[in-house]
């Protein structure tokens, strides 16, 4: 992929979020796939719900989260 064919921008989506297995870090759900987070990546938590600020990339018509994880894991959004 071209990097002029492909758009970025921040943004808050949100997400299904759970305790990690460290007090640092937290679990959170993104259309069906899980990912380790850092706790401070996840903002406005009520019960098991909350936000996360990923990094949405759109590239062939098609819009992709880029998680704020060690490996940087992606996960398409949207139908």
């Amino acid at each position: 992929m071209e990097k002029d064919q492909m758009q970025q921008q921040q943004k808050w989506i949100t997400c299904m979020v759970y305790p990690g297995m460290f007090s640092d870090e937290l679990v959170v759900e993104i259309n069906d796939r899980s990912f380790f987070v850092s706790r401070d990546a996840v903002r406005k938590r009520q019960g098991d719900r909350g936000e996360i600020l990923v990094t949405v990339v759109e590239a062939d018509g098609k819009e992709w989260a880029v998680v704020p994880t060690s490996t940087s894991e992606t996960v398409p959004l949207g139908a």
